[in-house]
C-alpha cells in the first residue's frame, strides 16, 4: 500500500484577528474623540458658544476620562474583557450620537462627561486582551500596532469628516460617527472569544501563547484594588517614567485632536476640505514615529543582557525583578511562598525552582506556575508531568 502523507498541523493566526478588532474599536475610539474638534467652528457659531466654553467643553471629557480610570479597571475586573468592552464601546457611541442632538451648553457638557466616563474602559481592556492573548515577546509590537492604527485611522479618515460636516452639517457627522461605533459593538460581541474558550485557536497557537504567559483565564491571579498597592506601583520608576511620558504625549495629542481644527479655519482663513487635509499630518507623523520607536525598541531589546538571579524571599524577588532579572531562580521558598511569588512575578520573568524538590511536591508545584523546577540534580518541566 501506498504510504500516505504525513499531515503537518499549521498554527492559526487566531491572536491576529483579535488584533486586528482591537485595532479598530481604538480608531473609532480616537475618531469619536476628535469629531468635536472638526464640528467646532460651525457648532460654536450656531449654538452661540465662545472659546472660553469651548475650552470647558473639550476639558470636560478629559477630567471624566481620568476620574473614570479606576472605577472602569474595577468594573472591568469584575465582568471582563468582552462585556466591559461591548459597553464600554456601546455607550461611548451612543453619547457621541448624542451631540448632534444638543441644543446648546448643558447638553453637550452632558454629553462630554458622558463620553470620557465611557471610554475610560478602553485601554485597560486594551491591555488585558493583549496579555491574554500574546506571548510576552509579542505584546509590544500588538500594543504598537493598535497605537499605529489610531493615528492611521484619524488621517484617513478626517478629511472624510470633514467632507461630511462641510456637506451635510455638523449634527449629522455626530450622528454617523456614533452610528459606526454602534455597529462595530456588535461585531465586537459576535467575534470577540478569550483564548481559554476560543474554538477557532489551534492548538499549536494555544500552546506558543501560553508558553510566553499569556492565555490566563479573565479570574486567574487577579489582585484585589487597595490603595497600599496603588502607592506601591507609585513608587516604581518604571510607573513614574511611563506616566511622565504620557503627560508629555497627550498634551501635544489634545491640541490637535481639539484646537487645531479650529487655529486652521478662524486663524489661517483656510477653505474646509484644505483643513481636512493640514490636520492629518500630525497623525501621519505621529504613526511614523511610533513605528520607529518600535523598531528602536526591538534592537534594545536584542542587545540586552540575559540577566539571572537568585533569590529566597519575596522582597528580594521584588528588588531582582526591579533591576530587571530576565530569570529568577527561587530557592529555598515554601510552596505558599512559591505561589505567592508566581502572583507578585505577573509573567515578567521566568521562575525556576534552584533548590531541588521531592516527586510528591511536584503536583503542588505545578499549581503554583512555577515553570521547571530540579528533582535532585535532574531537570524536570513541571507542566509536562502525567499525574
Amino acid at each position: 500500500a501506498a504510504a500516505q502523507p504525513a499531515v503537518t498541523a499549521r498554527r492559526s493566526r487566531r491572536r491576529i484577528g483579535i488584533l486586528a478588532l482591537l485595532a479598530v474599536g481604538t480608531m473609532i475610539n480616537y475618531l469619536d474623540r476628535t469629531v468635536l474638534g472638526i464640528a467646532a467652528p460651525k457648532l460654536t457659531g450656531e449654538l452661540g458658544i465662545d472659546p472660553a466654553i469651548m475650552g470647558i467643553l473639550f476639558s470636560a471629557f478629559a477630567w471624566t476620562y481620568a476620574l473614570a480610570q479606576i472605577p472602569g479597571g474595577l468594573f472591568l475586573d469584575r465582568f471582563g474583557n468582552k462585556v466591559t468592552y461591548f459597553l464600554s464601546l456601546t455607550l461611548w457611541s451612543l453619547f457621541t450620537l448624542f451631540h448632534g442632538m444638543a441644543v446648546g451648553l448643558k447638553t453637550l457638557l452632558l454629553c462630554r462627561f458622558g463620553l470620557g466616563v465611557s471610554e475610560a474602559p478602553c485601554f485597560p481592556v486594551n491591555s488585558r486582551v493583549v496579555s491574554a492573548w500574546f506571548p510576552q515577546h509579542e505584546r509590544a509590537k500588538a500594543t504598537a500596532v493598535y497605537t499605529v492604527g489610531e493615528y492611521l485611522g484619524l488621517a484617513c479618515f478626517a478629511p472624510l469628516l470633514f467632507w461630511i460636516m462641510d456637506g451635510f452639517g455638523w449634527r449629522v457627522l455626530f450622528v454617523s460617527v456614533g452610528a459606526v461605533g454602534i455597529l462595530f459593538a456588535l461585531v465586537w460581541w459576535r467575534c470577540y472569544r478569550e483564548p481559554h474558550e476560543d474554538p477557532r485557536l489551534s492548538q499549536q497557537e494555544r500552546e506558543h501563547i501560553e508558553n510566553g504567559g499569556g492565555l490566563s483565564a479573565p479570574t486567574d491571579q487577579q489582585v484585589a484594588f487597595s490603595w497600599p498597592l496603588v502607592r506601591q506601583l507609585l513608587s516604581k520608576r518604571q510607573i513614574i517614567g511611563a506616566s511622565i511620558g504620557q503627560f508629555a504625549g497627550n498634551t501635544v495629542l489634545v491640541f490637535f485632536l481639539t484646537w487645531f481644527p479650529t487655529w486652521l479655519a478662524t486663524e489661517r482663513h483656510m477653505p474646509w476640505l484644505k483643513v481636512g487635509f493640514f490636520s492629518i499630518l500630525p497623525f501621519v507623523a505621529a504613526a511614523g514615529g511610533v513605528t520607529a520607536a518600535l523598531r528602536a525598541a526591538a534592537q534594545v531589546a536584542a542587545q540586552a543582557a540575559f540577566v539571572e538571579i537568585e533569590v529566597e524571599t519575596l522582597d528580594q524577588l521584588a528588588e531582582a525583578l526591579d533591576a530587571g532579572a530576565t530569570m529568577v531562580l527561587l530557592d529555598n521558598m515554601d510552596l505558599a511562598t512559591l505561589r505567592e511569588a508566581v502572583h507578585t512575578n505577573a509573567g515578567r520573568a521566568v521562575l525556576e525552582i534552584s533548590g531541588g524538590v521531592t516527586l510528591a511536591g511536584l503536583r503542588e508545584l505545578a499549581e503554583t506556575g512555577v515553570a521547571r523546577a530540579s528533582l535532585g540534580t535532574l531537570p524536570i518541566d513541571v507542566s509536562a508531568v502525567d499525574y
